[in-house]
């Protein structure tokens, strides 16, 4: 149910775009030509999962298009999702915090990006890639694909955030916020039914499960007014990752570095993960 406090959009904001009633016009919009492949993804099929009928098809194949195939193909970065996955994890974030502002009138800056942080994680993101089986449609290289990297949350969370940069570019923000609003949602209600994720705890067992250390926090300095403090704090966790955040209390900054952590540790992850795809031989033609 709409907010009855929530203004009506008649623009686009806080982009700068055309609006949603048609497709966009940019004074130069530069869409690399994606590289041929012997299997092509079903685009009308996506765009039914999507509920968005693009007007430039091009900017849809590009979201597809994974840096494994061009790095293999020996194709420029320009003609991956990479730019479009850019955009999209903008578009994403103010679709969010958006959302997340007019339905917690009670919840604090910390708390709001706590949630937010919750809401746009890879794993989240992979999730609603997976609700769409946007999987089936990515285009990935031959050795992202024998290393399972269609089924990593890294590479479904990127493909959905150039999806979404794709949408915006060609659709507007509005359309674009639709799409995002549809997956995250339940989600927030889910939040709210509840309590924010615990990324202290979710942070411990993946540090101590794959590095065999446990997370540790430090006080940096606490800074503001007497009653209203900001604590910075540090956690050091396993693998060599470091991360600060603030908080206006210990609990809230801890959290915040916690879900930095994690952040940190899935890119890690799925930089690894691309560079061992990325070293086995392509198979003899």
């Amino acid at each position: 149910m709409a907010d009855e406090h929530r203004p009506e959009l008649e623009d686009d904001p806080p982009f700068a775009s055309s609006g949603d009633n048609g497709p966009q016009t940019h004074d130069v919009l530069h869409v690399a030509r994606p590289p041929s492949t012997g299997s092509e993804p079903d685009l009308d099929e996506l765009e039914g999962s999507l509920g968005v009928s693009f007007a430039n098809r091009a900017l849809l194949r590009q979201a597809l298009v994974h840096k494994s195939l061009t790095n293999e193909l020996e194709r420029p970065g320009t003609d991956s999702n990479e730019r479009l996955e850019f955009l999209g994890d903008a578009v994403l974030g103010a679709v969010v915090a958006e959302q997340l502002y007019w339905r917690f009138h009670d919840r604090d800056e910390g708390e709001l990006t706590l949630l937010r942080s919750s809401l746009v994680r890879a794993s989240t993101l992979a999730r609603w890639a997976r609700a769409l089986e946007l999987g089936r449609f990515v285009l990935v290289g031959r050795g992202e694909a024998r290393a399972g990297g269609l089924q990593r949350d890294p590479l479904l969370a990127g493909a959905f955030e150039a999806v979404v940069g794709a949408v915006y570019l060609d659709r507007g923000y509005l359309r674009a916020s639709e799409l995002i609003r549809r997956f995250v949602a339940p989600d927030i209600e889910a939040r709210a039914e509840g309590s924010v994720l615990d990324a202290k705890s979710r942070l411990q067992q993946v540090s101590q499960a794959r590095f065999g250390v446990t997370p540790t926090y430090e006080v940096l300095e606490v800074s503001g007014l007497g009653h209203e403090p900001i604590f910075t704090i540090r956690v050091t966790a396993g693998g060599g990752i470091v991360a600060t955040a603030e908080g206006r209390s210990k609990q809230t900054a801890q959290q915040a570095a916690a879900t930095e952590a994690l952040a940190w540790m899935e890119r890690e992850l799925d930089q690894d993960a691309a560079a061992a795809a990325d070293s086995e031989p392509a198979p003899a033609c």
